[in-house]
């Protein structure tokens, strides 16, 4: 799939690359449209493109490789985002979930480490959305 992404995006950077020249003219003849007292300078304009034109071609690949990288890594962000979010249902069950850690550092047979699951059932049942979806906010629960 990135390998994918990746040669979509090199292909269209070098697609970019070949109409840049012809994009330069037509911005040069736009700017010339919108500034009519500037037309004289149209020959040395065009002169001064093809003198510079590996220049140019040179850093407008350098912007639009990079400008491809960030599209890229954004994808790839995007991608890891949805993976930990996925592992973390997975793992965890549910979209919350509630333990009591013990961080003491004896261990003993009376430390006992539990949850008062007749309060925290009390709370969920208030909590619960039931026929009336204004009355809560969980839809269901599991111990």
């Amino acid at each position: 799939m990135n390998t994918l992404l990746l040669l979509i995006i090199l292909g269209l950077t070098f697609l970019a690359q070949i109409v840049m020249p012809f994009l330069e003219v037509w911005l040069l003849d736009f700017f010339l449209f919108v500034s009519p007292k500037d037309k004289k300078m149209r020959q040395i304009i065009v002169k001064n493109f093809e003198t510079h034109g590996n220049k140019n071609l040179k850093a407008s690949m350098m912007f639009m490789v990079t400008l491809a990288f960030l599209v890229f890594t954004g994808a790839n962000f995007l991608q890891i985002e949805f993976f930990l979010v996925s592992i973390s249902k997975f793992l965890a069950g549910a979209n919350i979930v509630a333990q009591k850690l013990d961080l003491s550092r004896e261990v003993s047979a009376t430390n006992t480490v539990t949850l008062d699951e007749i309060k925290i059932r009390g709370f969920l049942d208030q909590k619960k959305i039931g026929d009336n979806p204004e009355s809560g906010v969980i839809e269901n629960y599991a111990f």
